[in-house]
């Protein structure tokens, strides 16, 4: 006798379907709207599902268990998405409505010589640039919806190494991170130009634009998230050194003509490009002419995490 092994079929179509369909009999009876592109943005919701599918397919408990997992999500997702006031509400809430508080803050150098910076932001839009004609090491303006907590911005000396910190400390509650990145926090950075300084980025859901290009850049670390970011490193630097996790997005690297750079990626699973004046090393390293000896130079470390890296 042959003996047959049990195989469900799969769970997630159906799961999608009954999503989709659930949405739409919100539509229909008034009490959601929504557009397809607000739809498709529940994507990630797919790979949740597959994951939970692969670990239940030989397994009738597993598949049980799976089954009331399904229910249980979707049935939260619908109860979140339809509650709340008035008779209907959109599919994803945007904050553009709702009323911000801006900030302003400064920090003066203090007699240090060179200065770690840390940025830590969570859901929103950032940007940073060098600061004109100013002694200070930062000026910046923070913006957050109302409700949300301040920003927390911290700076110390210790000798002639100063450690300036800014973090985000995001809502009171729970923020679905379903909305526009720029419906978060905008922060615009301003930095100084007048000592060397270490910088160490981690952006979550966010927009960023890192201008680089007038600083005195050591070593930068960032830390890529979910969202664009854009990086423009210094025309000069004896010897830089960077180190991007890829994370989730879309990582945009500009090396002026006159540094020469040598970038590594290791791993990740998405796609990657280079301008043309890259060689390719083998084994994912890119360097340009003249790297070895050049006097301003570049080493770029880049985990690919899943996304695109384009570096020109």
């Amino acid at each position: 006798m042959v003996e047959q092994r049990w195989r469900r079929p799969g769970l997630v179509g159906p799961a999608i379907l009954i999503l989709i369909g659930g949405v739409l009999l919100l539509g229909n009876l008034g009490m959601l709207r929504f557009d397809w592109w607000q739809l498709w943005r529940l994507w990630p919701v797919v790979l949740i599902l597959l994951g939970l599918d692969i670990l239940a397919r030989h397994s009738r408990w597993g598949s049980a268990l799976l089954a009331v997992v399904l229910v249980a999500l979707l049935g939260g997702l619908f109860y979140m998405l339809a509650t709340g006031p008035g008779p209907a509400r959109p599919l994803f809430e945007s904050m553009a409505n709702v009323t911000r508080v801006a900030c302003e803050v400064n920090e003066d150098l203090a007699g240090a010589k060179q200065v770690d910076v840390s940025i830590r932001m969570g859901l929103g839009s950032l940007r940073i640039k060098a600061l004109d004609d100013s002694p200070r090491l930062m000026e910046g303006a923070l913006s957050y919806p109302q409700g949300w907590q301040a920003p927390r911005v911290s700076y110390s000396v210790t000798g002639d190494r100063g450690v300036l910190s800014l973090e985000s400390r995001g809502t009171h509650g729970l923020v679905l991170p379903f909305g526009r990145v720029a419906d978060g926090e905008s922060w615009t950075v301003d930095l100084t130009r007048e000592v060397p300084l270490d910088i160490d980025v981690e952006a979550g859901a966010s927009s960023s634009v890192l201008d680089l290009s007038r600083l005195r850049l050591g070593e930068l670390r960032v830390k890529g998230g979910v969202g664009r970011m854009e990086i423009l490193f210094p025309s000069e630097g004896r010897q830089m050194t960077a180190r991007i996790d890829g994370g989730v997005g879309e990582i945009v690297a500009r090396i002026p003509e006159g540094v020469a750079a040598r970038v590594t990626v290791r791993g990740g699973l998405g796609s990657t490009s280079f301008s043309s004046r890259f060689t390719s090393l083998g084994g994912q390293t890119y360097e340009t002419p003249g790297y070895a000896s050049a006097a301003n130079r570049l080493d770029l470390y880049v985990e690919g995490g899943v996304g695109s890296l384009h570096v020109d």
